[in-house]
């Protein structure tokens, strides 16, 4: 009866062992998978992180060469600007000449 009990009891503590090796390696495979789909997730954000860096150097790049073509035409507006002021200015000489000539041949 004792050896009975004991291959019962043997049995069982086997059949235990047999259990937790079973979860242990359904554990270890579950974590094995989270950390495939972690890495994955990293890649992943790692990747859209250096296309942006990419994307935003490239946009750094033309904006620095619009901002170099504004102030090239902002230079032209003032050039323009005070080439307007002096052609202005002739003109109201000559139209004020004109005027003059004007009242002269009136009197």
């Amino acid at each position: 009866m004792i050896d009975s009990k004991l291959l019962t009891l043997l049995s069982i503590l086997a059949l235990g062992l047999t259990n937790s090796s079973a979860l242990l390696a359904r554990d270890v495979a579950n974590e094995q998978y989270m950390v495939t789909v972690a890495q994955k997730n990293y890649d992943e954000a790692q990747a859209n992180v250096d296309n942006l860096s990419k994307v935003i150097q490239k946009q750094e790049k033309v904006v620095a060469q619009e901002q170099l073509i504004l102030k090239q035409q902002q230079d032209k507006y003032e050039v323009a600007k005070t080439k307007l002021e002096k052609a202005k200015a002739q003109l109201e000489k000559q139209q004020k000449a004109l005027d003059e000539a004007w009242n002269k041949d009136k009197h």
